[in-house]
């Protein structure tokens, strides 16, 4: 409503309201908070009746005297009152039909339900706070990410989790202990960072090769994911459907070396070549994918095919990442502008949250596995290519177990990395127990990165 449009002019994306350049500019600070809380990006309203008191308490001042500020600037701001009282009748409208749908829904369940069995409550055996975890060192700490692994881009990316603060100042607010905690980016080893005293742990992806003086805690999953364009408005014949929501590590492989889809049945109007995409620019998305398709040992197909797209993408942008920001774009104007097929890879931390491309199921043939789920008839299923990934944004969710029992054949584990030496573990330890923490996990989901586990509800 505020922005007057749907996408980013610049990109062809979807606007995403936790990316502050995709917000129009407007005065009432109060109205954004407020807004931004609707949407959970703020600490969220716990329920429907919260959120209409809020709104209660905010209108009689803006509605009933709109002249007061008036008096103080001139015609500009007068205008600018306006626009916000406006959205404030429309948000006070919308928050009192919410409340008088829910309770609808709760009579009607209530009379043609009386036996209504509840779904199951998820518990925690981990610690439900930071605040809970003890012996927290609070000396001078140092620990260090790679600049180009995916913890880079959760610890510094400003409102992941936090409106204008990045995950990192979020977490020294959220728990004063890590006060002075100091977090170094580098692209060194940083086992050798560790063993030469420049750190005293790092958070970095599991290896299964880790030195006998290393231990490493899990702490969260992510995993690469292959995504076609997703259209809402043409969802009985979009790619997804054509495709059967899935794509087999074989098919694949085929596209990454040849460019080309054998035996499949594009849609009427769209080509039936396959444009492929990669995020040049994301060196651990790459790796994972040579790792994954091509067992580590990719062919000079693939070697030759990067090459290209990053003369391509060169050409087409000046100093922009080539990243999964920008292939999404890409990939949905491939399919809505010049009627092609565009497909592409990247982490999932960096695409979810978001509805231009749909994830395709992966595996082996056969045994291909969706890395979403959504509750359907009060079960949890896969997302289908009929799932409404724009309307139904947070009805759908990553498959935990998929990722923790390694059925999803593309998912990686993140770890806290510290010495077994009694005398250096401590700091490390501890960050990992805070990041197991409830209150730590959902941080992380927050962030985009897959849980240890389901977490339980908010109380």
């Amino acid at each position: 409503m505020l922005a007057g449009s749907t996408v980013d002019p610049n990109t062809s994306q979807p606007l995403n309201p936790k990316l502050q350049q995709h917000w129009p500019e407007f005065k009432d600070v109060k109205l954004k908070k407020f807004i931004y809380r609707l949407l959970k990006i703020d600490e969220p309203f716990k329920t429907a009746f919260e959120a209409m008191q809020a709104l209660l308490a905010r209108l009689p001042s803006e509605l009933e005297s709109p002249a007061a500020e008036e008096e103080l600037e001139a015609e500009a701001l007068e205008e600018n009152s306006n626009k916000s009282s406006v959205l404030w009748l429309l948000l006070a409208i919308l928050v009192f039909g919410l409340l008088a749908g829910l309770l609808w829904q709760i009579i009607a369940r209530l009379l043609h339900n009386p036996h209504r069995v509840e779904l199951p409550l998820f518990s925690s055996s981990e610690p439900c706070c930071l605040s809970r975890i003890d012996r927290v060192p609070t000396g001078n700490v140092r620990y260090i990410i790679e600049g180009d692994g995916i913890w880079s881009y959760i610890f510094n990316t400003v409102s992941l989790v936090s409106y204008n603060k990045t995950f990192a100042q979020e977490l020294k607010i959220r728990e004063p202990r890590l006060r002075n905690y100091m977090l170094n980016v580098s692209n060194t080893n940083v086992i050798e960072a560790i063993r030469s005293r420049k750190a005293d742990f790092a958070l970095t992806t599991s290896g299964e090769d880790l030195p006998d003086d290393m231990e490493q805690v899990e702490v969260a999953y992510d995993g690469l994911v292959v995504f076609v364009a997703f259209s809402d408005n043409k969802r009985r014949q979009n790619i997804p459907n054509a495709l059967k929501g899935k794509i087999s590590l074989d098919r694949l492989r085929e596209i990454y070396t040849t460019t080309t889809l054998t035996d499949w049945s594009p849609p009427e109007g769209i080509s039936s070549g396959i444009q492929p995409y990669m995020p040049i620019d994301n060196r651990q998305a790459i790796q994972l994918f040579e790792q994954f398709a091509f067992k580590g040992e990719p062919p000079q197909e693939f070697a030759d095919l990067m090459k290209k797209l990053t003369r391509e993408a060169r050409s087409k942008v000046d100093r922009k990442l080539i990243d999964e920001s920008y292939i999404l774009g890409e990939i949905l104007k491939d399919f809505e502008q010049d009627r092609t097929v565009g497909i592409g890879f990247g982490l999932l931390s960096r695409v979810f949250n978001q509805c231009a491309v749909y994830p395709l199921a992966i595996g082996e043939k056969g045994q291909e596995v969706q890395p979403l789920v959504q509750q359907v008839d009060r079960e949890v299923k896969p997302i289908e290519p009929t799932t409404d990934l724009c309307d139904d944004k947070g009805s759908y969710w990553p498959d935990v177990e998929a990722f923790k029992s390694g059925r999803y054949p593309l998912a990686y584990r993140l770890v806290v990395v510290y010495p077994k030496d009694e005398t250096r573990s401590d700091a490390g330890k501890k960050f990992a127990e805070l990041l197991k923490t409830d209150e730590g996990q959902r941080l992380l989901s927050e962030a985009g990165l897959v849980p240890l586990r389901t977490l339980p509800e908010r109380n």
